[in-house]
């Protein structure tokens, strides 16, 4: 499957109007592989790479919901993942990915 059919539409909005931005990737829940993430240019981690196909979809979506919030910010960094399987975002930016 290409990135292209797996991301069916990217939306970005400011719900309350004070500088909060609200990023959410509609996606094909299909089964996503390795190489899918390698053509997003995500890391695909060992915790994730043996969970089923719709945790790995959901994994690969919303970690590229937040590189588009970041790169508005002009921050090319990607969001890690912790010990804890919390997102790890760059020094200086706060998120919630779900």
């Amino acid at each position: 499957m290409e990135l292209s059919a797996f991301i069916r539409a990217r939306h970005c909005y400011a719900p309350f109007g004070d500088g909060l931005l609200v990023h959410r990737l509609d996606f094909s829940p299909v089964e996503v592989s390795g190489p899918l993430f390698t053509q997003a240019q995500v890391p695909l981690p060992a915790a994730v790479a043996g969970a089923v196909p719709k945790r790995q979809a959901e994994y690969l979506a919303g970690r590229l919901a937040a590189r588009d919030a970041l790169a508005l910010w002009g921050c090319q960094l990607p969001v890690g993942m912790g010990g804890a399987r919390e997102p790890l975002w760059p020094q200086g930016f706060v998120g919630s990915i779900s």
